[in-house]
């Protein structure tokens, strides 16, 4: 089993062919809990501030939904996607 690195990630190195990425995570700093979304392939990366007093699980959850709600913004042009997440 091989981990890509970082960089492999950010290029667009990882994925299927003809597939679009997006990935999504969940973070906690400073008591604020945080939701991103990122596709290289769809030119998108946005965060969202979660309010208090809302978890990392919440965070995780959200990150998804709001992936999913990409993709079916672009229903039709999209054939085929994979959403990471480490959740």
């Amino acid at each position: 089993m091989r981990i890509p690195s970082g960089c492999e990630w950010r290029r667009g190195l990882v994925g299927e062919k003809d597939t679009t990425s997006i990935h999504t995570d969940g973070s906690e700093m400073d008591c604020r809990v945080r939701a991103g979304v990122y596709s290289n392939g769809l030119d998108i990366s946005f965060s969202i501030r979660l309010p208090n007093p809302a978890g990392i699980f919440q965070a995780e959850v959200l990150g998804i939904e709001k992936a999913c709600g990409v993709l079916l913004n672009n229903y039709g042009v999209i054939q085929k996607a994979t959403i990471y997440t480490d959740s």
